[in-house]
């Protein structure tokens, strides 16, 4: 089951590009949309939106509570618009 339109997580990212990336170009499209990813974005994004991730994950357990801002909303670049 895709996620619905621009719900897509790091997760999800990962898992798209795993799973699509080797696909020959013509089949990319159509996998990346079962993720609810849009494929170039993944592609072109996914290196750095996962280091920041892990940066800013890392910086929010040496953080107290009081400090934590929740991210799980944000909108990365590879998400679909519509």
């Amino acid at each position: 089951m895709s996620p619905p339109c621009c719900e897509a997580t790091l997760l999800d990212a990962r898992d798209a590009l795993e799973t699509c990336s080797i696909l020959d170009e013509s089949s990319k499209k159509a996998c990346y949309a079962q993720f609810g990813c849009d494929g170039q974005r993944v592609e072109r994004y996914f290196n750095a939106v996962e280091h920041l991730e892990n940066a800013w994950q890392q910086e929010e357990e040496e953080t107290d509570d009081d400090e934590y801002v929740d991210h799980s909303k944000s909108d990365w670049p590879w998400q679909v618009f519509h």
